[in-house]
């Protein structure tokens, strides 16, 4: 089951290319989590898999990667 709300919740944080903090806080989860840790793992491995996409390079690089 945890496997499957990273997986989900990564998913929609690529396909709604928000700011992290406000995706995080909109749905009130802390920031320095395990489980947040391995969102935005799974997020970046999503996003590495499209960087000729210039959206998902920008939100590659001032979003994951910051």
């Amino acid at each position: 089951m945890f496997a499957d709300s990273v997986t989900r919740l990564a998913q929609e944080f690529y396909s709604g290319k928000m700011p992290l903090e406000q995706s995080i806080a909109q749905l009130r989860l802390f920031e320095d989590t395990q489980f947040i840790h391995e969102v935005v793992s799974a997020c970046a491995r999503r996003c590495s898999e499209n960087l000729t996409d210039a959206e998902t390079l920008d939100y590659f690089v001032y979003q994951i990667l910051s």
